[in-house]
């Protein structure tokens, strides 16, 4: 695969690489952008418990930030580069009973669900208001207790006035003797006292029903807020593999297309062998204008050497097309480079892509 690189620049045409590049750059993308998200959503629920074990010390939280940030992120390249390392296997057709290839799986399986796991965890956290939910609601129910006592106090209060009036009313008296409309005066003040504790109770038991179905429900809302951020942590971890599985599937299968068409296509061929040799021979002027190549005969036994030709008629093939292409030129019988490298190999493409459209 380190030729991948090199080769892919070659690769023209209707070809596997061309037809999905779009599709694995996209894919590729939201893989990291995955990844990152993986990270964060578990930084949320393990910042908590590394800090929850660690010694009070300066900068504790950002020292502590930054070496689980790093270590999370070492975590998702491990990932990947486990499951593209499978994929290939797979692409390749390897896949045996071998204990490497086993544990290869298994290891990938592993850290898979370690990822899911944590990272699922730390979005339930983002989400999960339970606990703010009952503090809210208590604290509504207490304001309203406490606004609904002091009306109904009051009513009593007023209520009691009238008793103790009745009261002093008696007291002031010669005889002090409670009269029948006292006793019935004091009878409804007390009726009507009952009535209003009545009331009371009926309604703070109302209200704390109406709170326990608005936490229930809200509960209930969160309860789905949580199942949502599982199912699209789940999302978040199908499409990292996704992204990590295709895109080395599409690298294995556009360098087998492309060795392939090496084989059969001759034009192609030649385009390769010719950028091949230019590459060496850049190499022995060091990338330099005007400095001489080797003697012919010397140059031809450096390149046999190199096996990037076959035989010296193929040698003298390749120097005529690159002066008929103004790349080399002659000076005292010695040969040298009359333009950059870049400028080489592209008019080496620019000519064979030329033949390709006629």
């Amino acid at each position: 695969m380190k030729e991948y690189n090199k080769l892919k620049k070659e690769i023209k045409g209707g070809w596997f690489y061309n037809d999905y590049k779009l599709l694995n750059w996209l894919l590729v993308a939201l893989s990291y952008i995955g990844n990152l998200m993986s990270i964060l959503f578990t930084f949320f629920y393990v910042f908590v418990i590394v800090i929850a074990e660690l010694p009070v010390f300066p900068a504790r939280d950002v020292i502590a930030s930054i070496v689980l940030l790093c270590f999370l992120s070492l975590f998702e390249f491990m990932k990947r580069f486990s499951f593209h390392k499978l994929v290939l296997e797979v692409a390749k057709q390897k896949i045996g009973k071998s204990l490497s290839q086993l544990i290869s799986a298994l290891f990938v399986l592993s850290i898979s669900g370690l990822s899911l796991y944590f990272a699922s965890k730390g979005a339930e956290k983002v989400v999960d208001r339970n606990v703010d939910i009952e503090k809210q609601e208590l604290i509504s129910v207490k304001k309203i207790e406490d606004s609904l006592n002091i009306r109904f106090d009051k009513r009593i209060e007023e209520l009691q006035k009238q008793s103790e009036l009745v009261y002093t009313s008696v007291e002031n008296r010669q005889n002090k003797s409670i009269l029948l409309s006292d006793k019935k005066m004091l009878e409804s003040i007390r009726a009507d006292i009952a009535k209003i504790e009545e009331e009371r109770v009926k309604t703070l038991n109302s209200i704390k029903e109406i709170n326990q179905n608005q936490i229930e429900k809200k509960i209930r809302q969160n309860r789905n807020s949580q199942q949502t951020s599982f199912m699209f942590v789940v999302f978040v971890e199908c499409l990292i593999l996704c992204g990590v599985g295709f895109t080395a599937y599409y690298k294995l299968r556009s360098f087998t297309e492309y060795e392939k068409r090496l084989q059969t296509d001759p034009k192609l061929r030649n385009q390769e062998t010719l950028l091949k040799l230019i590459k060496f021979l850049y190499v022995s002027t060091e990338n330099k204008l005007n400095v001489f190549l080797p003697e012919l005969e010397e140059l031809k036994d450096i390149i046999l050497e190199a096996e990037i030709v076959d035989s010296e008629k193929q040698i003298d093939k390749a120097i005529n097309f690159l002066q008929y292409l103004k790349i080399i030129s002659t000076r005292d019988e010695r040969y040298i480079f009359i333009v950059e490298k870049n400028e080489a190999i592209e008019k080496i493409r620019q000519y064979y892509n030329s033949e390709e459209s006629d």
